[in-house]
Parts: C-alpha cells; structure tokens; sequence
C-alpha cells in the first residue's frame, strides 16, 4: 500500500510539474509571438509612410518641397586626425579649400523648373571658408558673423553623441577626438551633386 501512495504521489507531482512547465512554455510562446508581430506592424506601418512619401510627386513651388534631399547616403567609417592640409592660408591651402565643394558649389537643381536650393552641408563648409577668410583679414564683417551663428546652430541641431575620452584638464585640446566614426558616406553626395549640376547645365542649353 505504501508503494501504491507513493507511486501516486509520483504520478500526481509529475502531471503538476509538466503542467506548469507546458504553461510557462505557452506563456513565453504567446509573448514570442506577440513581440514578433508587433515588430511586423511598425516595419508595415514605417514601409507605408515611406511609400506615401515617395508616391508624393513634390511640385518644388513655394512650399511644396521635401525637408531633405531624399538620397539615401550609406555610413562610412572614417578615422579622424590632425592633418597639415587645409590651412589658413597659402596656395595649396587656397586650392585645397576649393576642392572641399562639388561641381555647382553645392547648389542642387530640383523640379521640373529647376529649382535651386542649398544643402546644409555646403552652407556648413562655406561658412568655415568664410571664418578662414577673416582670420587672416582685419575687417569681419556681417557674413562672417552669420557664418558663426549658423555653424553654432547646425552643431547644437546635430547633436553628436559620440563619447571622446578627455583628461583631467578640462581643456578641449586634450580630449582624444582622433577616433573610428560612423559617418554618412558623403563621397555618395558628391558624386550625384555633381551628376545633378551637369544636368541642370544640360537643361540651360537646351
């Protein structure tokens, strides 16, 4: 008889024990499956918008235009570091400048006019040739104060968060900045920057 109970008592803890293991395992199945489709919705619903956006055929008349220039620029890990090229002044400083701008200076043509618009990029990189200007110039004018603002603005816009290790000194020529980023492949932007002014020269010839 004491074999009996004891078997049932088996029997009986072994069916508790599967019950509750057949439970978690449907608990955990159900919240699975749950999260993978609620995955799938934000992936449909980010896939619609997209599409809306793209289905959007912008006129490029007074307002009707995108925020940004949709072009998809891939990342790009790029080394920073101290380099002699891109100074102050000098010939090859001059020339070196220069090349930091596409074909078109940076202006792009949109639209079935035409239209021309700036990229932030290039207003961005005039600015700092416009600061190099001054540096060697006893006279800063307004454009060079305006350049300041607006690198000042686009900075704080962006908002890098990208850690660099600095030391105890408190002094930002001691913070380690030379180090591995992830940027936007901005060879990408140039290449159709260029390809878009050939185009709008093409168009005022025709």
């Amino acid at each position: 008889m004491p074999t009996a109970v004891h078997r049932f008592r088996e029997s009986h803890g072994l069916s508790t024990w599967t019950q509750r293991t057949v439970l978690s395992l449907l608990t955990w199945a159900i919240i699975f499956v749950l999260g993978v489709l609620s995955f799938l919705q934000v992936l449909r619903l980010s896939s619609n918008i997209r599409s809306q956006l793209s289905k959007h055929e912008w006129t490029y008349v007074d307002d009707d235009f995108p925020e940004y220039l949709p072009l998809d620029l891939g990342p790009a890990r790029w080394t920073m570091q101290d380099t002699v090229h891109y100074g102050i002044n000098g010939s090859d400083a001059d020339e070196e400048w220069e090349s930091s701008f596409p074909r078109g200076e940076g202006f792009i043509y949109l639209g079935p006019d035409k239209r021309r618009f700036g990229l932030s990029t290039f207003h961005q990189m005039h600015c700092l040739q416009m600061i190099r200007g001054a540096l060697t110039s006893e006279n800063i004018g307004r454009h060079t104060t305006h350049c300041l603002t607006y690198l000042r603005l686009m900075i704080l816009c962006r908002a890098d968060l990208q850690l660099e290790p600095a030391s105890d000194t408190g002094d930002w020529t001691d913070v380690e900045w030379v180090r591995e980023r992830e940027c936007k492949d901005w060879g990408q932007l140039y290449e159709w920057i260029g390809g878009n002014y050939d185009e709008y020269v093409a168009s005022q010839k025709a």
